[in-house]
């Protein structure tokens, strides 16, 4: 039998392997990506190193706004990968919507759920098949957990409010506003101060984006706290007890934007979260189909984006639901992604008049 030394060094192993690999794998990339850095969660808050399991060891991808890119718009993007995905396999996305609209931007690494939401939502439906109330309940709290902490529920385990999404980025920008004053990280956290004299986030200069898994978190907490908006790629997806759930309750962020693959697998139950949220209207939806010369500044008004262009590599799992959000299997015209010439920048821009205050 192994020991309790051998187990550990083995899980230290594990950690050591885990980041070296994203480093060797992101090694290409970020050599073409203008101003990015790594920030480690543990070193901006070291009790992580004591609670987080080992894959909230994955440091968040960061950027500030650099000469070449658009004036600087005094907003903070904010994105939330997917169930077994990394911010640096979405860099694409983060480097167009920076580049082109002059925000500061956190891919944040956070702890989510080892199950994917649309197997969350099955499982709770299971779980509680005669009470819908209970489904509501239980899709709440698992969000909840995730995103600002609590105990354990029936599909998560107990996540620290430190360890939480919330906690995360709050740790993140008093790491980068305390080690890089001047570039205005301080501009997105307010004078309100907790028992330990952490400032809290301002929510209200934050656009914040996610996909899958990242994207149903995301629809969580804009629907609890007044984001400047919240973008959705491909989710929320499969949400028991959906007419009772958060989405059909009225949503504390009004800026909600969509976009997603009109031919993945759960795009039916996708479009019924996104009619709730009230972004399915007919004038606020657009196929985005061959939009190589898109003029973004016609459809100020569209809040829906689907697309129907086949995925730009078919080797990863649902790759119509990968291909909205992922690099590698996001459609490519002439080497360069389809979606990053205008469709990703849309999606986190704002008119100039209401941009900035």
């Amino acid at each position: 039998m192994l020991s309790w030394t051998a187990l550990l060094l083995g899980l230290v192993g594990v950690v050591l392997a885990s980041a070296l690999a994203l480093a060797v794998a992101t090694s290409r990339w970020l050599p073409g990506l203008q101003g990015y850095r790594w920030v480690w969660p543990t070193l901006a808050d070291r009790s992580l190193l004591y609670s987080t399991p080992w894959y909230g060891f994955l440091p968040h991808l960061v950027r500030a706004p650099v000469v070449g890119d658009a004036e600087p718009s005094r907003l903070l993007h904010v994105h939330l990968s997917g169930t077994f995905s990394h911010p640096v396999f979405s860099s694409s996305f983060l480097e167009s919507c920076a580049k082109r609209n002059g925000h500061h931007t956190i891919g944040l690494a956070y702890r989510y759920s080892f199950i994917p939401s649309g197997l969350v939502g099955k499982g709770i439906r299971e779980l509680y098949a005669d009470d819908e109330d209970a489904q509501a309940e239980a899709i709440r709290a698992f969000h909840e957990t995730v995103v600002f902490g609590g105990p354990k529920t029936t599909l998560t385990q107990a996540v620290s409010e430190a360890d939480s999404v919330e906690g995360r980025l709050r740790s993140a920008l008093h790491h980068l506003a305390s080690n890089y004053p001047r570039e205005g990280w301080q501009y997105f956290l307010q004078e309100k101060k907790d028992a330990q004299g952490r400032c809290f986030v301002r929510w209200d200069r934050i656009v914040l984006s996610g996909h899958s898994q990242g994207g149903a978190h995301a629809a969580y907490l804009a629907s609890v706290l007044p984001l400047r908006r919240v973008v959705l790629l491909s989710a929320p997806q499969s949400i028991p007890s959906i007419t009772k759930s958060f989405v059909a309750q009225p949503m504390a962020t009004k800026d909600v934007m969509a976009f997603a693959h009109e031919h993945e697998d759960q795009i039916d139950s996708i479009k019924d979260a996104l009619n709730l949220l009230g972004v399915l209207k007919d004038s606020n939806v657009v196929n985005v189909d061959e939009l190589c010369d898109w003029d973004a500044s016609k459809f100020l008004t569209c809040k829906a984006l689907f697309s129907t262009v086949p995925p730009g590599n078919k080797l990863r799992i649902r790759p119509e639901h990968a291909s909205v959000a992922i690099d590698v299997v996001a459609p490519k015209v002439k080497g360069k992604s389809l979606y990053a010439q205008t469709v990703w920048p849309y999606l986190t821009s704002f008119a100039e008049d209401s941009k900035r205050e």
